[in-house]
């Protein structure tokens, strides 16, 4: 929007996307949905420049993650990258609360599902993604005593 970008956000939450959409008002460059970001089909009626997937990822299941990654090669354009950020294995939350498997845990009433960055890399390489970029580290969303470790991806659709 700042940059001259025309941008989509999805959000499950209504306060979110409320807030969003008063925080934008007058900004017809900015578009908010409130749903499901893994199938709402209002999101994947338009052809996107890139995707960025900020701790989504470990908010939703693999069957879920896997059935997002095949919707978002449907709407990147030709040149279009996807831009991921997740917590992975190495986070120090990792293990923490009640284990519901596929590394994914409840702890303090909150579901995360802790990503393997290779896994992650195979999986989107098997659908057709060419990653160009992947790291793994903390120092990469410090706010105050919180540092969790994350992974970083790009990748394009393999043309």
């Amino acid at each position: 929007m700042g940059n001259g970008l025309k941008v989509t956000g999805i959000d499950a939450s209504d306060t979110a996307i409320e807030n969003l959409i008063q925080m934008t008002s007058g900004n017809e460059r900015a578009k908010f949905i409130c749903g499901d970001f893994v199938n709402d089909h209002r999101i994947y009626k338009q052809k996107y420049d890139y995707v960025y997937s900020r701790f989504t990822l470990h908010a939703i299941t693999t069957s879920q993650q896997n059935e997002l990654l095949r919707n978002i090669t449907g709407i990147l354009k030709s040149s279009g990258k996807i831009f991921i950020e997740a917590r992975t294995l190495r986070d120090d939350l990792y293990g923490k609360g009640e284990n519901i498997g596929d590394n994914a845990f409840i702890y303090n009433g909150h579901y995360r599902r802790f990503i393997d960055p290779e896994e992650l890399a195979c999986t989107m390489k098997s659908i057709g993604y060419k990653i160009s970029s992947l790291n793994e580290r903390n120092g990469f969303s410090k706010l105050g005593t919180s540092d969790p470790v994350l992974l970083r991806l790009i990748a394009e659709i393999e043309t």
